[in-house]
């Protein structure tokens, strides 16, 4: 399973998912002990370009993780460091089912939000959910959200006034959940207009 998981990560950024034995031998480091005392899935990701730049080495200058060209290492490796919290909550499970990618929200009239979620999954989707402000952990109250014909996508119109927490997840054919979405959804009420009454 730490394969997979390894395989997603480095599907964000194009880093060669492998054990750490292919780069160089290491023993006794974080990870042998939080995943083989612990059952932990711990991995390191190590940054950087290869060659000789500026960027290079074990220890590159700060400027090279979000400013230097040929550095840019937050935006990078952040989709897969995401991804990572998503699953943390439970990554042996959570790490075999669909992700959704992305998850928008708009106001299609006051007090009606369209909700859109676009899902990965090497598998084919069979249920998607919404959840309001309570996630599935907590035992909120899951809303169907409706598959297009790729399944995909999905999407549902729903009426909703103030600002709350939207939670999104999805179920592939073999049964496994994928780990949760989050957005902020704020609908504005619709405007209320009072007589005016003079003497």
């Amino acid at each position: 399973m730490l394969a997979a998981i390894g395989q997603k990560f480095a599907s964000y950024n194009g880093y060669l998912a492998e054990q750490s034995i292919d780069l160089y031998p290491t023993s006794g480091t974080t990870d042998d002990c939080a995943y083989g005392e612990l059952g932990i899935a711990a991995v390191t990701v190590e940054v950087g370009p290869g060659d000789s730049s500026s960027c290079a080495g074990f220890m590159p200058p700060f400027s090279c993780l979000d400013a230097d060209p040929s550095g840019t290492f937050w935006p990078r490796i952040l989709p897969a460091f995401l991804y990572a919290a998503r699953i943390a909550r439970a990554p042996y499970r959570l790490g075999l089912g669909p992700n959704v990618e992305s998850l928008t929200a708009s106001m299609s009239k006051p007090n009606e939000v369209q909700l859109h979620a676009q899902i990965s999954s090497s598998q084919a989707i069979s249920t998607a959910e919404y959840y309001l402000d309570t996630p599935p952990w907590r035992g909120g109250i899951a809303h169907p959200l409706a598959l297009d014909g790729s399944h995909q996508s999905a999407s549902v119109r729903f009426a909703l006034v103030g600002r709350h927490m939207v939670y999104v997840r999805a179920q592939d054919a073999n049964g496994n959940w994928g780990p949760a979405s989050a957005l902020w959804v704020a609908a504005l009420r619709a405007a209320q207009w009072l007589p005016l009454v003079g003497r």
